[in-house]
């Protein structure tokens, strides 16, 4: 599986305006996304954590951010990006590199969604 960034200077639809997409590093989306202009008329800037399978096909795409807010209550409704250690990163990233961001919600715990496996006896000869 695969996780990227995408940015959007429209988060609603984004065939409208610039779009960046395939970004690999939480600094590289923070510096596109800064470099929309807030005052844009073609609609809301966003942030989304895209995963994908091996076949490039995708998963998940979720909007982790939308205007100046990281919608983290959002994320019951994305299983897999919920559960991938490498979305979670990207989200704690992009905490940390926007100032000024309104997070709603709470970062999900990873061990939450990992099914614990059986524990299994050694068996004694």
């Amino acid at each position: 599986m695969k996780t990227i960034l995408s940015i959007y200077e429209c988060g609603e639809f984004h065939d409208l305006g610039k779009s960046f997409t395939g970004i690999k590093s939480a600094e590289e989306a923070v510096r596109l996304w800064e470099s929309i202009p807030a005052c844009n008329l073609n609609g809301i800037k966003a942030i989304n954590i895209c995963t994908e399978d091996d076949n490039g096909e995708e998963i998940e795409d979720f909007e982790v951010i939308y205007g100046g807010a990281m919608h983290l209550e959002m994320l019951k409704y994305y299983p897999e990006t919920r559960k991938n250690v490498e979305a979670v990163r990207y989200m704690k990233e992009l905490q940390t590199l926007i100032p000024n961001l309104r997070v709603e919600g709470k970062m999900p715990c990873i061990s939450d969604d990992i099914e614990k496996a059986p524990a299994r006896h050694r068996q004694h000869r």
